[in-house]
């Protein structure tokens, strides 16, 4: 039969193991937190580079050049890329052909 001082060192053991246990989810829901965080920064921040491309791309093709067609590519790239991103839909798309240095000759 146990005695009186294991009863309490089971007890204050298991406060302890719960408040450790507390502890761990709290710092893992700040984790969790900072890091969608950090990304919905960088998905704002690409969104919105991609965008100013786009406007820049739509500018351009008002005065008109010999790169309309590479334009008219890059343009539809970057409508697809920015709705992926918008609605969260990750994988490879058209940005991963562009990044490989593969563009279209005229």
């Amino acid at each position: 039969m146990p005695n009186i001082i294991q009863i309490e060192q089971r007890k204050r053991l298991a406060l302890r193991n719960e408040l450790i246990r507390r502890q761990n989810v709290k710092k893992h829901a700040e984790n969790i937190a900072r890091t969608k965080l950090k990304d919905d920064q960088n998905r704002a921040l690409h969104v919105a580079t991609w965008q100013q491309e786009l406007d820049r791309l739509h500018a351009a093709s008002i005065h008109g050049s010999g790169l309309d067609a590479v334009r008219a590519n890059r343009m539809t790239a970057l409508k697809e890329m920015i709705l992926r991103k918008k609605h969260g839909n990750e994988g490879p798309g058209p940005e991963a052909s562009l990044r490989g240095g593969t563009q279209p000759r005229l």
